[in-house]
């Protein structure tokens, strides 16, 4: 019969509460697999002992006869519970090195947000706040996720593309054609940053420091962009438009910019675009966690997108809205960002 004693590893009692719990879950677990009885599962917990913890043992062995007795003095004296302060300064201390594997970093971070009980959200902002790549960072908060699997599995998506385009980078670096190549490729995506910067509305809060708020026409602040003094300046925004259960693109032209309001949400300001015609009212998914909002998955609904793809809204969400002077509770549907360039779309629902 094999002596499954010997895979119990060996405790000094030097390395904190964590590791004490995991040795002592390791010999009652295997006590209650493989049916030892309590003489056997003392004699093992005394053979494995070392160091510190064996002074221990020998200084109290009177008073600890038995397993029983052994395991509440054990958890008396090794199992100390941290405080919150220790366990929030040991979370924040967990940031990701450069070149860290991200599932490293990522699992220990849940697992000490966990010992915190903290709310997914906010577990989501603390493994965003740790994370070495300001991109990933941005990557992760701009998406909603469901709970941690979403999350991981979109940060696992995000690092296999940024190595990917670092090894792409790195191939075409050599040769003087391969350079100039890697130049005019760096200047393309200087100029693709600067246009995705200035077509995402997100990239600007909607009023500067002083109050003034923000133009979406002509990206300055101080006006309107109905009132858009710069008549050469054209809008680059797109919409969403949903009528009959058909997702069509609006163009936003000088005649619509009358549609575009400044919406508030459950009180917090954000675009909007007022479309008559629509029989639903739609939200970018990314502002679901950014405002704090609660998605009903189950409330779910099949529309046809533009050019005929199916589209299938991801939850939606019961807020208050607030345009001009009219304020009501309003269901909204929550969809992808990439469906919708409007940060949330108001119809006559």
């Amino acid at each position: 019969m094999p002596d499954f004693s010997k895979t119990i590893g060996d405790f000094c009692g030097e390395k904190g509460p964590g590791e004490a719990k995991r040795w002592l879950e390791q010999i009652t677990t295997s006590t209650t697999l493989h049916h030892w009885p309590d003489e056997f599962a003392y004699e093992t917990a005394k053979n494995h002992l070392q160091g510190a913890a064996r002074n221990w043992y020998e200084g109290r062995i009177r008073e600890m006869p038995d397993w029983t007795s052994f395991r509440l003095a054990f958890e008396r004296t090794f199992l100390i519970r941290q405080s919150k302060t220790e366990l929030w300064s040991k979370m924040k201390e967990r940031v990701q090195e450069k070149n860290e594997n991200i599932s490293a970093y990522f699992h220990e971070k849940v697992k000490l947000c966990k010992q915190l009980e903290l709310p997914f959200e906010e577990v989501k902002e603390q493994v965003a706040i740790g994370l070495w790549s300001r991109e990933a960072s941005n990557f992760v908060l701009s998406k909603f996720h469901v709970d941690e699997d979403y999350l991981f599995q979109d940060l696992l998506q995000h690092e296999r593309i940024e190595v990917a385009r670092r090894n792409r980078v790195l191939s075409s670096s050599s040769g003087t054609s391969k350079a100039k190549t890697e130049n005019a490729g760096v200047s393309r995506k200087t100029v693709v940053k600067n246009e995705t910067s200035s077509r995402n509305g997100n990239r600007l809060p909607t009023r500067d420091k002083n109050g003034q708020v923000l133009c979406f026409k002509c990206r300055k602040y101080g006006h309107y962009a109905r009132n858009c003094p710069d008549v050469t300046a054209t809008s680059e925004t797109a919409a969403v438009k949903i009528e009959n259960n058909n997702v069509n693109h609006v163009e936003i032209g000088s005649p619509n910019l009358k549609y575009f309001k400044d919406v508030l949400v459950n009180g917090t300001q954000v675009q909007g675009y007022v479309d008559f015609g629509s029989q639903i009212c739609a939200i970018q998914d990314k502002y679901v966690p950014l405002l704090g909002l609660v998605c009903d998955l189950r409330d779910r609904e099949n529309i046809i997108g533009y050019g005929g793809a199916k589209i299938e809204t991801l939850g939606a969400v019961k807020v208050e809205i607030k345009i001009d002077e009219v304020k009501a509770m309003t269901k909204v549907y929550v969809v992808p960002a990439e469906c919708q360039r409007i940060p949330i779309l108001i119809g006559q629902y």
